[in-house]
């Protein structure tokens, strides 16, 4: 299928990974700010790629998907092209899309990569099942990854996903989702890398105020209706504890912002608000110069945020369900109880549940990480370590460079190279090797896989 017609180029300005000039996109020569704290990843890659040497004996991947750094699609998407070029295989662009483009305007903002006369005979496309036309249709092998925030995937999609060879995924959760859904199976589960500038930063000091932190968008999805509720109720009034909420202005988006929070926060003297706009190195700051992450979401495909707080050693106050409880448990953080299973109130969901978080487990979990921030450091300091030998991107790029060389053995021989994917996985993270589990608290949604 040919590329969409409109394209957008993002100009060549010179840029550091986490300290940047506002990058632009150029399009009908309008100058569009592109709102995304890692698309300075992005472009040094989109600049390297054009600028590789082509080298015909190399095998190629063909390569599509979201390139918006700020989900769970684009920070594996970026990641995975590095990787890829960096295991000796040429990459093919196929074609790549700003979530921002999609919401706003369609096709209008695509970053135009360099193609290469190169052909490919597997393809590995970031994105969601409807999406996948967009890969070529000669591919001998072909790869989807995919994440899906409730428990029910779109019925209309499991025929798409199941064009694929393979479908992989971000978590334990996500997998069960997808299989309980209809997607075949086996599905790998590849983690979302992060970052190696998420490093520990050590211990916080206490201050005379201790500084809670919200970091994401104003989606119901993401509860932060939770956390104001528990937030005016319990700490509107005392002077030794503030939130920050970093998040995008209110404003209606996808349908299902909260967009009425900050008018009920105008007289809470201790919330402060962050903008959206920051670069990476104030995220860092952001995490630096807090005591503690809170996301009281009621679902995540992976929950990208946490990790990254937990990577830097920064307690993480998170729901006890959905993909961050491959990471988020009482060793490593402080997990928020689930009320129970409610129906999704978002119609791109509505297949689906999400998890409740409580509130005065949420408040409960609060009070224990200010009453012994000591142990609260301890657990994160545990975090750290779990998140940085489990998903760093040494482990994500040796797993996709072990699918990418045992392609062939799909779908002939699919579950006996679904055993060697788990044992390979278990020796790279250094756990040992389990057999399928399902996550106790969506069971009852999952059945008999």
């Amino acid at each position: 299928m040919d590329q969409p017609a409109q394209r957008a180029e993002i100009e060549n300005i010179p840029l550091t990974v986490m300290d940047f000039p506002r990058p632009v996109v150029v399009y009908k020569n309008q100058r569009l700010p592109v709102q995304d704290i890692h698309v300075p990843t992005v472009m040094r890659f989109a600049n390297r790629q054009r600028n590789l040497p082509i080298d015909k004996n190399r095998k190629a991947v063909e390569w599509g998907g979201y390139w918006d750094r700020s989900d769970g699609y684009g920070s594996s998407n970026i990641a995975f092209a590095e990787d890829v070029i960096d295991s000796g295989w040429n990459i093919r662009p196929r074609w790549f899309q700003n979530r921002e483009g999609i919401e706003s305007s369609g096709s209008d903002k695509i970053l135009r990569f360099r193609d290469l006369p190169v052909e490919a005979e597997i393809g590995v496309c970031f994105t969601m099942p409807p999406d996948m036309h967009i890969m070529s249709p000669h591919l001998k092998r072909m790869f989807l990854y995919t994440l899906w925030e409730s428990t029910q995937l779109i019925p209309a999609w499991v025929p798409m996903a199941n064009q694929a060879d393979c479908v992989v995924t971000g978590s334990e959760f996500c997998r069960l989702v997808l299989m309980s859904s209809g997607v075949q199976g086996p599905i790998p589960v590849i983690p979302i890398p992060i970052d190696e500038a998420f490093q520990p930063l050590g211990p916080r000091a206490l201050t005379d105020v201790f500084q809670f932190l919200f970091i994401s968008a104003p989606y119901s999805r993401k509860g932060i209706d939770v956390l104001i509720s528990v937030w005016k109720k319990h700490y509107a009034e005392r002077k030794d504890v503030r939130l920050v909420l970093h998040t995008k202005k209110p404003k209606v988006l996808r349908g299902s912002a909260t967009v009425w929070y900050e008018d009920s926060l105008k007289d809470v003297p201790n919330v402060a608000f962050s903008s959206d706009e920051k670069s990476g190195s104030d995220i860092l700051a952001l995490y630096k110069n807090s005591h503690c992450l809170v996301h009281p979401a009621r679902s995540e495909g992976f929950g990208r945020t946490p990790a990254e707080a937990l990577a830097t050693e920064l307690p993480v106050i998170a729901t006890g369900a959905t993909g961050m409880t491959d990471f988020l448990n009482h060793d490593t953080g402080y997990p928020i109880e689930v009320l129970g299973w409610v129906p999704c109130n978002h119609p791109f969901y509505a297949s689906g549940t999400w998890a409740e978080p409580d509130p005065d487990s949420l408040h409960t979990q609060m009070e224990a990480v200010m009453s012994d921030y000591s142990a609260a450091s301890a657990r994160a300091k545990n975090g750290s370590r779990f998140i940085r030998a489990r998903f760093s991107r040494r482990v994500t790029q040796e797993a996709w460079k072990f699918l990418l060389e045992n392609a062939d053995r799909i779908p002939e021989k699919k579950m006996e190279f679904y055993r060697d994917f788990k044992v390979f996985m278990s020796r790279l993270q250094n756990v040992p090797l389990m057999e399928d589990t399902r996550d106790a608290t969506v069971d009852a949604f999952f059945g008999d896989l």
